[in-house]
Protein backbone atom coordinates (compact mmCIF):
# COMPACT_ATOMS: atom_id res chain seq x y z
CA UNK A 1 0.00 0.00 0.00
CA UNK A 2 2.86 2.35 0.86
CA UNK A 3 4.44 1.58 -2.51
CA UNK A 4 1.24 2.56 -4.32
CA UNK A 5 0.84 5.68 -2.18
CA UNK A 6 4.41 6.73 -2.88
CA UNK A 7 3.81 6.28 -6.60
CA UNK A 8 0.52 8.21 -6.54
CA UNK A 9 1.76 10.96 -4.22
CA UNK A 10 5.55 11.37 -4.49
CA UNK A 11 6.53 14.18 -2.10
CA UNK A 12 2.85 14.42 -1.11
CA UNK A 13 1.79 15.76 -4.52
CA UNK A 14 -0.26 14.08 -7.26
CA UNK A 15 1.77 13.31 -10.34
CA UNK A 16 0.75 11.94 -13.71
CA UNK A 17 0.57 8.18 -13.75
CA UNK A 18 1.56 5.94 -16.60
CA UNK A 19 -0.68 3.17 -17.83
CA UNK A 20 1.51 0.75 -15.88
CA UNK A 21 0.98 2.80 -12.70
CA UNK A 22 -2.77 2.80 -13.23
CA UNK A 23 -2.77 -0.93 -13.89
CA UNK A 24 -0.62 -1.46 -10.78
CA UNK A 25 -3.16 0.49 -8.70
CA UNK A 26 -6.01 -1.60 -10.09
CA UNK A 27 -4.07 -4.82 -9.52
CA UNK A 28 -3.26 -3.75 -5.96
CA UNK A 29 -6.90 -3.01 -5.22
CA UNK A 30 -8.15 -6.18 -6.93
CA UNK A 31 -5.60 -8.59 -5.51
CA UNK A 32 -4.52 -7.17 -2.17
CA UNK A 33 -7.58 -5.34 -0.91
CA UNK A 34 -10.41 -7.27 -2.60
CA UNK A 35 -8.49 -10.52 -2.26
CA UNK A 36 -8.03 -10.06 1.50
CA UNK A 37 -11.70 -9.11 1.90
CA UNK A 38 -12.75 -12.27 0.08
CA UNK A 39 -10.29 -14.42 2.02
CA UNK A 40 -11.59 -13.06 5.34
CA UNK A 41 -15.13 -13.87 4.29
CA UNK A 42 -14.15 -17.42 3.35
CA UNK A 43 -12.45 -18.11 6.67
CA UNK A 44 -15.31 -16.54 8.61
CA UNK A 45 -13.52 -13.46 9.96
CA UNK A 46 -16.20 -11.21 8.47
CA UNK A 47 -19.88 -11.71 7.71
CA UNK A 48 -21.48 -11.45 4.29
CA UNK A 49 -22.95 -8.02 5.11
CA UNK A 50 -19.45 -6.80 6.09
CA UNK A 51 -18.05 -8.27 2.88
CA UNK A 52 -20.62 -6.42 0.78
CA UNK A 53 -20.03 -3.17 2.62
CA UNK A 54 -16.25 -3.47 2.27
CA UNK A 55 -16.62 -4.07 -1.46
CA UNK A 56 -18.73 -0.93 -1.76
CA UNK A 57 -16.26 1.10 0.31
CA UNK A 58 -13.30 -0.15 -1.73
CA UNK A 59 -15.06 0.82 -4.93
CA UNK A 60 -15.89 4.24 -3.43
CA UNK A 61 -12.22 4.69 -2.52
CA UNK A 62 -11.13 3.84 -6.04
CA UNK A 63 -13.75 6.20 -7.52
CA UNK A 64 -12.55 9.01 -5.23
CA UNK A 65 -8.93 8.40 -6.22
CA UNK A 66 -9.97 8.45 -9.87
CA UNK A 67 -11.99 11.66 -9.42
CA UNK A 68 -9.26 13.49 -7.52
CA UNK A 69 -6.61 12.35 -9.97
CA UNK A 70 -8.64 13.53 -12.96
CA UNK A 71 -9.29 16.90 -11.27
CA UNK A 72 -5.53 17.37 -10.96
CA UNK A 73 -5.09 16.68 -14.70
CA UNK A 74 -4.40 12.99 -14.40
CA UNK A 75 -4.81 10.30 -16.98
CA UNK A 76 -8.08 9.79 -18.85
CA UNK A 77 -7.08 6.14 -19.17
CA UNK A 78 -8.26 5.27 -15.68
CA UNK A 79 -11.30 3.08 -16.00
CA UNK A 80 -13.73 1.94 -13.31
CA UNK A 81 -12.28 -0.66 -11.00
CA UNK A 82 -14.60 -3.46 -12.06
CA UNK A 83 -17.39 -3.54 -14.60
CA UNK A 84 -20.58 -3.13 -12.58
CA UNK A 85 -18.46 -2.60 -9.46
CA UNK A 86 -21.36 -1.09 -7.57
CA UNK A 87 -23.43 -4.13 -8.46
CA UNK A 88 -22.47 -6.57 -5.77
CA UNK A 89 -22.64 -10.37 -6.13
CA UNK A 90 -25.77 -10.50 -4.00
CA UNK A 91 -27.46 -7.72 -5.97
CA UNK A 92 -28.68 -10.18 -8.59
CA UNK A 93 -30.49 -12.01 -5.80
CA UNK A 94 -31.84 -8.75 -4.39
CA UNK A 95 -33.06 -7.72 -7.85
CA UNK A 96 -34.73 -11.11 -8.32
CA UNK A 97 -36.26 -10.89 -4.85
CA UNK A 98 -37.66 -7.45 -5.73
CA UNK A 99 -39.10 -8.83 -8.99
CA UNK A 100 -40.66 -11.77 -7.16
CA UNK A 101 -42.06 -9.53 -4.41
CA UNK A 102 -43.65 -7.35 -7.10
CA UNK A 103 -45.08 -10.45 -8.75
CA UNK A 104 -46.35 -11.73 -5.38
CA UNK A 105 -48.03 -8.37 -4.72
CA UNK A 106 -49.66 -8.47 -8.15
CA UNK A 107 -50.82 -12.06 -7.68
CA UNK A 108 -52.07 -11.26 -4.17
CA UNK A 109 -54.09 -8.37 -5.58
CA UNK A 110 -55.48 -10.59 -8.33
CA UNK A 111 -56.25 -13.30 -5.75
CA UNK A 112 -58.09 -10.77 -3.57
CA UNK A 113 -60.12 -9.64 -6.58
CA UNK A 114 -60.96 -13.22 -7.53
CA UNK A 115 -61.85 -14.07 -3.92
CA UNK A 116 -64.23 -11.11 -3.87
CA UNK A 117 -65.75 -12.17 -7.19
CA UNK A 118 -66.05 -15.74 -5.88
CA UNK A 119 -67.86 -14.51 -2.74
CA UNK A 120 -70.24 -12.52 -4.93
CA UNK A 121 -70.94 -15.57 -7.07
CA UNK A 122 -71.48 -17.71 -3.95
CA UNK A 123 -74.05 -15.15 -2.72
CA UNK A 124 -75.72 -15.11 -6.12
CA UNK A 125 -75.77 -18.93 -6.15
CA UNK A 126 -77.31 -18.99 -2.65
CA UNK A 127 -79.94 -16.51 -3.75
CA UNK A 128 -80.75 -18.58 -6.84
CA UNK A 129 -80.85 -21.74 -4.70
CA UNK A 130 -83.35 -20.05 -2.36
CA UNK A 131 -85.41 -18.88 -5.33
CA UNK A 132 -85.30 -22.41 -6.79
CA UNK A 133 -86.45 -23.87 -3.46
CA UNK A 134 -89.27 -21.34 -3.28
CA UNK A 135 -90.36 -22.15 -6.84
CA UNK A 136 -90.13 -25.88 -6.09
CA UNK A 137 -92.41 -25.38 -3.07
CA UNK A 138 -94.81 -23.29 -5.13
CA UNK A 139 -94.77 -25.98 -7.86
CA UNK A 140 -95.54 -28.69 -5.27
CA UNK A 141 -98.37 -26.58 -3.86
CA UNK A 142 -99.81 -26.01 -7.33
CA UNK A 143 -99.45 -29.72 -8.12
CA UNK A 144 -101.44 -30.49 -4.95
CA UNK A 145 -104.12 -27.97 -5.99
CA UNK A 146 -104.28 -29.48 -9.49
CA UNK A 147 -104.74 -32.96 -7.98
CA UNK A 148 -107.42 -31.62 -5.65
CA UNK A 149 -109.17 -29.91 -8.56
CA UNK A 150 -108.87 -33.04 -10.71
CA UNK A 151 -110.43 -35.06 -7.86
CA UNK A 152 -113.18 -32.48 -7.53
CA UNK A 153 -113.79 -32.57 -11.28
CA UNK A 154 -113.87 -36.40 -11.21
CA UNK A 155 -116.28 -36.32 -8.27
CA UNK A 156 -118.51 -33.82 -10.00
CA UNK A 157 -118.34 -35.84 -13.23
CA UNK A 158 -119.38 -38.96 -11.36
CA UNK A 159 -122.29 -37.12 -9.68
CA UNK A 160 -123.33 -35.72 -13.03
CA UNK A 161 -123.29 -39.17 -14.55
CA UNK A 162 -125.33 -40.53 -11.60
CA UNK A 163 -127.85 -37.75 -11.98
CA UNK A 164 -128.15 -38.36 -15.70
CA UNK A 165 -128.64 -42.09 -15.24
CA UNK A 166 -131.10 -41.67 -12.41
CA UNK A 167 -133.34 -39.34 -14.44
Amino acid sequence: MVRVRDRLLPNGKVCLLSENDIQELKNFIESDILGSIKANLQVGNIMLEDYNQLLELTNELYQQILLQYQKKGGSEDMKPLLPGALELPNDKYRFRIDELETEVASLTSENTSLTSENASLINENASLTNENASLTNENASLTDKVQTLEQTVAELQRKLNEDITSN
